[in-house]
């Protein structure tokens, strides 16, 4: 039977980008206290693309088609779903909804998970909420094809009970960071897979649920998802070399870590370039822009800015970039709407 220890966190050694990024990543979330009362508007924003981009992002990973201009419509309820793809779309909502709930309770129980994929899977499947019937889960094309040795149907029940257990109590143990617990129990989580279909999609749930269990929350605003996607093949090869140790019963943690880390970081410098230090005091929006503008790596448009500030207007954004281009802070290439700016000096890289 699969044992769960992590006792080991406690010892574990940290590579010193590894120990960068963990800083950066605890500068960040607080930061974001101070830009939750700065600019509330803006964080109540990046929380909504968050969703959308969380929606996307794992139906994309999963190969399940959907059209993302379609999914803010799906949501607010000004489009009903036609497909079962679309009905997808709000299973994985309400999944989101269920996990942000959990937060705060004291500890997960295996109910928790049969909750979540219920939520994720019953509108379209029957078998949603229940533990797999086949030794052999479904893989479709997504994340959930790196599991070579999941629980057998017969132990999953107890496999899962036994990591609760284990989750909850080194959790509780204060010798045991719970960053790298989360990531830890997320992988083995994944090697499980208790469930028929919808793995790939409810492992990720459940890392984003245990980030935030350990007060990480620059996922909450900035998507892991989509970071994920845009680096699918380094993520799929770090499942790939950390799960080989699972009929061994132990996971190789390193590879995963080094992968979420790294993807984590990418959530981070997306706020970290949105918004000023919280030592800068409330900034006006003009001056965000010139914030924004400032971090940019090599080239980049009016639609770049507007991500990066979605409570500032089009029309301020394009007046800002137009002046800081006349004065000479910025070059200007184009005068269409393919127009791209750089800032004076940049490398591009």
């Amino acid at each position: 039977m699969r044992l769960f220890d992590y006792s080991f966190i406690g010892n574990f050694s940290l590579s010193i980008r590894q120990s960068k990024i963990l800083n950066n990543i605890h500068l960040t979330e607080e930061r974001i206290s101070v830009w939750t009362q700065h600019y509330p508007e803006a964080m109540r924003l990046f929380y909504e693309h968050r969703m959308i981009d969380d929606i996307c992002g794992t139906h994309e990973i999963e190969h399940i088609p959907v059209c993302r201009a379609d999914v803010p419509l799906l949501l607010s309820g000004e489009l009903e779903p036609r497909n079962v793809d679309e009905q997808k779309v709000l299973g994985q909502r309400d999944a989101i909804q269920f996990w942000e709930s959990l937060v705060e309770k004291k500890c997960l129980e295996s109910d928790d998970f049969l909750k979540l994929h219920r939520l994720l899977m019953i509108r379209h499947d029957l078998n949603g909420g229940k533990f797999r019937t086949v030794n052999d889960p479904h893989i479709g094309y997504g994340t959930a094809t790196a599991v070579e040795k999941p629980a057998t149907m017969t132990e999953i029940r107890y496999v899962l009970s036994s990591f609760c257990r284990s989750y909850n109590q080194s959790f509780s143990d204060p010798d045991i960071d719970s960053l790298l617990l989360a990531l830890c129990c997320a992988l083995d989580y994944f090697s499980i897979a208790p469930f028929n279909n919808g793995n790939g999609r409810m492992y990720r749930l459940v890392l984003n649920l245990l980030l935030a269990r350990a007060g990480v929350t620059v996922q909450m605003y900035s998507s892991l998802e989509k970071q994920i996607l845009d680096h699918l093949d380094n993520h799929m090869v770090a499942l790939s070399m950390s799960t080989n140790g699972w009929g061994g019963d132990f996971n190789g943690y390193n590879f995963f870590i080094d992968d979420i880390l790294h993807n984590l970081n990418h959530c981070v410098d997306f706020l970290n370039e949105a918004l000023p230090p919280r030592a800068c005091g409330r900034r006006s929006k003009s001056e965000r822009i010139e914030h924004i503008v400032s971090s940019a790596r090599g080239e980049f448009n009016i639609g770049y800015v507007s991500e990066h500030a979605p409570d500032v207007s089009e029309v301020l954004i394009r007046n800002q970039l137009q002046s800081l281009s006349k004065s000479g802070v910025l070059e200007k290439a184009g005068n269409t709407r393919g127009t791209t700016y750089r800032t004076k000096g940049g490398d591009g890289e």
